[in-house]
């Protein structure tokens, strides 16, 4: 992945999530998340942990409990995406889904449905060799602070969406790196770990967004040493926003700082999962 490929878009996936106690009460909620191949060759589906953790996304009904969770795949033409979609319910949750016990990072390991689903040329665009590991993080020639990125996702709330309803595309926005990437941000609003502070703007639905770095500089090859030089790398997950108390309307109540769950996240868990 040399550069930036439009293709991202089509890795990109809406998230349904189904929660429900013992008596038949049910909540909903619904995200974005991406797909991955790992090193074996395994098919990995990424989003944040509180997407599918209803202790975290409902945490005064404790005796809600992770029911279904459905993701919207599509289907192809002759290897072309078409704009027809449909959910499919992943049946195996209870063997292939991993959380991370302290960051807001959730994968799925060779999810399967309940019904056969549609082969799709792109969803092993993204590897295991993209993902930024702690000895990137560690060198500022790949990524430091003010370094612009972008997320892809499925933005929207109360019901209103903001992304292509027809081809049920998301959108990319554009951040910047705001903290130490090398360090993992801290503040007493947010309950995880191995965050990257953002400037940008993330909404309700951008959960589990993927976060590339573009490539930059000029690629190795004949005389060119460019010591600048960096592939597109996913650095992480979108996770949340800060939100400001005012009397402006709500359009106007964030902060313009969101929050990343860097992508050594992912990594600890496909080595938690063995794989």
């Amino acid at each position: 992945m040399l550069g930036l490929t439009t293709n991202i878009f089509w890795i990109t996936h809406r998230i349904k999530i189904n929660f429900a106690d013992d008596i038949g009460n049910e909540k909903f909620g619904c995200g974005t998340g991406f797909w991955m191949i790992s090193q074996s060759g395994k098919n990995i589906f990424v989003t944040n942990k509180h997407n599918v953790d209803p202790s975290i996304k409902f945490p005064n009904k404790p005796s809600l409990k992770l029911d279904k969770i459905s993701i919207e795949l599509r289907y192809y033409e002759s290897s072309q995406p078409t704009e027809n979609t449909d959910f499919f319910d992943v049946e195996n949750i209870e063997n292939c889904l991993f959380s991370s016990p302290s960051s807001d990072c959730s994968i799925l390991v060779d999810p399967k449905f309940h019904k056969e689903i549609p082969s799709d040329p792109n969803r092993e665009i993204l590897k295991f060799e993209n993902l930024i590991d702690e000895k990137r993080f560690a060198n500022r020639l790949i990524i430091g602070p003010m370094e612009t990125s972008f997320f892809i996702g499925f933005p929207g709330q109360n019901g209103r969406h903001w992304w292509d309803e027809k081809w049920k595309l998301p959108v990319a926005r554009q951040c910047t790196v705001a903290s130490l990437p090398q360090i993992s941000f801290t503040n007493g609003q947010i309950k995880t770990d191995d965050i990257i502070l953002m400037s940008g703007l993330s909404f309700s639905g951008s959960s589990g967004s993927p976060v590339f770095l573009p490539a930059r500089g000029f690629p190795p090859g004949g005389d060119i040493n460019d010591p600048a030089w960096r592939p597109a790398l996913l650095a992480g997950i979108m996770s949340g926003h800060f939100w400001e108390e005012t009397s402006a309307p709500s359009m106007f109540h964030h902060t313009g700082l969101s929050y990343m769950t860097r992508s050594t996240s992912i990594l600890k868990l496909l080595q938690q999962a063995n794989i």
